[in-house]
């Protein structure tokens, strides 16, 4: 036998694909729906006579659902079986789907919509796991590229999708598609050649830690969310943030006496499972918060339509799509450490590049600094993702799947927070809001944003280097 035939990956089985393909289905679903929903919102309101803290609420009450519930979710499927969780989590997106389309009152959308983002993190959570038992090591490197590839393609098409439906059919529509989408999904899920290759076994669900862990994140990601409008220090964000520090610590205590923790010791312990949650959290605040300001400043300095400046945002969410499939394929022949140390670089030089020019910047040097930074996220976070959902015992793939989409989650809150923050110290006048300001100050503001950006990445990048050594 030669020495390639030796090393040769299992052939990937037919229920493998099975379960990538119902997995990306359903994460695409999800992707559509929150894009298109932003399209989608001034017609909605009009027609439901809704006003911004309804349309604000639609979203927030989804985000928030979602982020409390993805580490119990996982748990919950590691318990009782994560296809079963799987399966469970697509009914209930698509049921609140369709009766949210029903629905004519803005109350019961929102509180549909709170309900839909606990099954989202069902969803979210389980679908990783049902990967990590139905492929191999080596082949899940590729398969999880290729279902965050499908991911990117929601994103970049949800806008599209939600704006023809919106024009040509109605703003119901781009609920009820997701009706067809998850059919799809369950029918492939059901396939008996697609069954859940994990076992699970009997233990006691840490109700107690699910508790304080879900008020932790929702103190969190509710004081980070108030920061960008009030401020750091206003009482209300930082008394959120206070209690989600407390929420925290008594979280890890009661893991240290719980007999069945939500997150064992073999999940927090592992240094590539931190180092990879590291990775996403500070690869997401600076890809989140450029791409948020980015749009801004297309609109504010170089006076972009909002449908334009929707466009130029095309090139730093399209170029996820092809850097996602290629970090799979680096992943699988070189190790973790190329594709997320390259990746991590070209986010740096694109937002160090971004930090450096001014309010008269030619759009293609613009343009130059903001492709390398959609490549870059594209190669580091897929990689970072399997790193972290195959350092710990496969038992456990459900929690930690949840433990890192959570940090994907609030790396996005802390991005724009972050970055707007930094910008109102130039433009006092915008403190974290979107009105017209002096072009000269946003552009201060948001180099020194920007170049923040680069030195987190650039620390990242290094901390990255030192734990994940590229192999030859």
């Amino acid at each position: 036998m030669s020495r390639d035939q030796a090393v040769r990956p299992a052939p990937v089985t037919r229920g493998a694909w099975l379960v990538l393909a119902a997995t990306a289905l359903a994460g695409m679903m999800d992707g559509i729906d929150a894009t298109a929903l932003a399209v989608a919102n001034p017609v909605l309101a009009r027609d439901l006579h809704a006003g911004l803290p309804e349309l604000e609420a639609l979203t927030v009450g989804y985000m928030l659902a979602m982020a409390m519930a993805l580490v119990p979710a996982g748990a919950l499927a590691d318990r009782i079986g994560h296809r079963r969780v799987f399966l469970a989590g697509l009914t209930g997106f698509v049921i609140s789907s369709l009766l949210i389309g029903l629905t004519g009152a803005v109350p019961a959308m929102i509180a549909l919509r709170v309900l839909q983002g606990a099954a989202g993190a069902m969803l979210a959570a389980s679908s990783l796991a049902l990967l990590r038992h139905a492929f191999t090591p080596e082949r899940l490197k590729v398969a999880i590229g290729l279902w965050s590839c499908g991911l990117a393609v929601a994103l970049l098409a949800g806008p599209f999708i939600g704006g023809a439906l919106v024009q040509f059919v109605h703003w119901r529509a781009i609920f009820f598609v997701n009706v067809p989408i998850g059919a799809v999904a369950f029918a492939l899920a059901l396939v008996p050649a697609a069954a859940d290759g994990h076992r699970p076994q009997p233990s006691r669900f840490d109700t107690a830690g699910a508790v304080l862990l879900t008020c932790a994140v929702f103190t969190l990601v509710a004081g980070i969310t108030r920061a960008q409008v009030d401020g750091w220090t206003a009482p209300v964000p930082l008394a959120a943030l206070v209690g989600a520090a407390v929420l925290t610590v008594a979280f890890a205590l009661r893991e240290r006496r719980a007999a069945d923790p939500l997150l064992p010791p073999a999940v927090v312990r592992s240094r590539r499972l931190l180092v990879a949650l590291a990775v996403i959290m500070s690869a997401g605040l600076v890809h989140f918060g450029t791409a948020f300001y980015y749009a801004l400043y297309l609109q504010q300095v170089r006076g972009f339509s909002p449908v334009a400046a929707g466009a130029g945002l095309l090139p730093l969410i399209g170029l996820v799509a092809v850097g996602a499939p290629a970090s799979g394929l680096l992943n699988r022949r070189y190790g973790p450490g190329l594709p997320i140390v390259s990746g991590l670089g070209l986010l740096c030089a694109g937002a160090a590049g971004l930090s450096a020019f001014g309010a008269d910047a030619a759009l293609p040097v613009v343009l130059a600094c903001v492709l390398p930074m959609g490549l870059g996220i594209g190669l580091a976070n897929p990689t970072a993702v399997e790193v972290a959902i195959s350092a710990a015992p496969p038992e456990h793939a459900g929690r930690v799947a949840g433990l890192q989409q959570t940090a994907l989650m609030v790396s996005g809150s802390l991005g724009a927070a972050v970055f707007g923050s930094i910008i109102a110290a130039d433009a006092p006048e915008f403190a974290g809001r979107a009105v017209a300001v002096d072009a000269g100050r946003f552009i201060a503001g948001f180099g020194n944003a920007t170049l923040f950006g680069a030195a987190l990445t650039l620390l990242a990048t290094a901390v990255a280097a030192a734990t994940f050594r590229a192999r030859t």
